[in-house]
């Protein structure tokens, strides 16, 4: 995974996930100034995007993660 992506602090999100709901995502797209991020939810490292380009990646079968990450840098 790309080394440059930013990262939500903490251990795990999954309270805040749950706290938040809907707005979790965005309220840290806002804070990390970013439209794609890394966190934990369950434990598990979870990448989040906002917005219509990365939208239409994140449904594109044919593109590779080198590739998706090249184009959301």
């Amino acid at each position: 995974m790309n080394s440059n992506m930013p990262k939500d602090s903490g251990l795990d999100k999954t309270l805040s996930l749950l706290k938040e709901g809907y707005e979790f995502v965005m309220n840290r797209d806002r804070a990390l100034d970013t439209n794609i991020f890394e966190t934990r939810i369950l434990g598990e490292k979870t990448i989040c995007l906002t917005g219509s380009k990365q939208a239409e990646l994140f449904y594109d079968n044919t593109a590779s993660e080198e590739v998706m990450l090249h184009l959301l840098e």
